[in-house]
């Protein structure tokens, strides 16, 4: 198999317990070989087959299957992670944990002594129990790995973010949408971070923050259509110049429009344009005006050389003469 880039695999305590004992080994091989892979990155059946020394029709009856369970995609003869993963039901809200409960956790467990510690070094205040609360269950009812609670609350915080409450909506989106990786939670805060600032920038928006809607949109056209963001700049900067305001649903049109039409860079763009005015000055080109023809038109026209024709004329009276 070709030179991959590989990263870390976080399985859930909930996917354990439910895969774990009653999945074929190979089938959680296909699971973990898929997912270690970088985010989004395609595998092809054979190169899959090749990597862990089973056959290319046992890896895709095991892809198959996870699709089934809403883990992972098979397309074309490619398995891929799903932009966001169906994960086992969660609780509908995060539990209540008394403080004796969280002495215990802490008392107990290592690893939430140091989730505490950290928090407490993020947020530069001590805890209170409503705090300790929030940082548990990101841990214990989110599930996600402590490594990336880290990644959340350095980028929190770095954003001047230090409320429990807005830390704990971006955990749960995060969570919601499959992020139980560094890799992954890198790659979010990229896209938010950088991509999403030069899309609002693109549409003369660069002093607020994206509401709901207009992030959906930004997902749809990064993530779902993967769209390079060359392409989206562009078809923002046109969506102003079209309606003057940042009209996102004009600027899914014409984003649509392009993808349909295969279009990847600003000058896929240019030359379709291009081509797309020559034909409409073509269409609009009058048509050659033909020349009028009347009844004796239809017969075949001859050249006469009158002033021969005269002289031969005279000739022939001359002699007759």
């Amino acid at each position: 198999m070709g030179k991959q880039h590989w990263s870390s695999v976080s399985l859930s305590g909930s996917f354990l317990e439910r895969y774990l004992a009653k999945t074929p080994p190979g089938y959680l091989a296909v699971y973990l070989l898929v997912k270690s892979v970088s985010p989004r990155k395609k595998l092809p059946v054979a190169e899959a087959a090749q990597a862990l020394g089973q056959g290319a029709a046992e890896v895709l009856e095991a892809a198959l299957f996870w699709q089934k369970e809403g883990v992972l995609q098979v397309e074309d003869g490619e398995i891929y992670l799903p932009l966001v993963e169906t994960l086992p039901p969660r609780l509908a809200s995060r539990p209540q944990y008394d403080p004796q409960e969280l002495s215990m956790y802490a008392a107990k467990n290592e690893e939430i002594r140091r989730l505490f510690a950290m928090a407490q070094s993020y947020l530069g205040r001590y805890l209170t129990h409503n705090d300790l609360s929030v940082i548990f269950s990101l841990r214990h009812w989110l599930e996600l790995p402590v490594d990336v609670i880290e990644v959340l609350l350095r980028h929190c915080t770095e954003q001047n973010h230090r409320s429990c409450r807005y830390i704990e909506a971006v955990a749960i989106d995060w969570a919601e949408s499959g992020i139980f990786t560094v890799e992954a939670a890198g790659e979010r805060l990229r896209l938010t971070g950088v991509d999403f600032k030069k899309i609002m920038a693109a549409f003369g928006q660069s002093g607020r923050q994206p509401v709901a809607n207009e992030e959906k949109y930004m997902k749809k056209w990064l993530q779902e259509m993967e769209m390079p963001l060359p392409l989206v700049l562009l078809a923002c900067e046109k969506t102003v110049e079209a309606t003057g305001k940042a009209a996102f649903a004009y600027a899914d049109k014409i984003l649509q429009n392009w993808k349909k039409a295969g279009l990847q860079t600003p000058e896929d763009v240019k030359r379709e344009q291009m081509a797309f005015a020559q034909r409409k000055k073509e269409q609009k080109k009058p048509a050659e005006k033909k020349p009028a023809t009347n009844a004796f038109g239809t017969y075949a026209q001859r050249s006469y050389d009158y002033a021969a024709f005269e002289q031969q004329q005279q000739a022939r009276l001359k002699g007759e003469e």
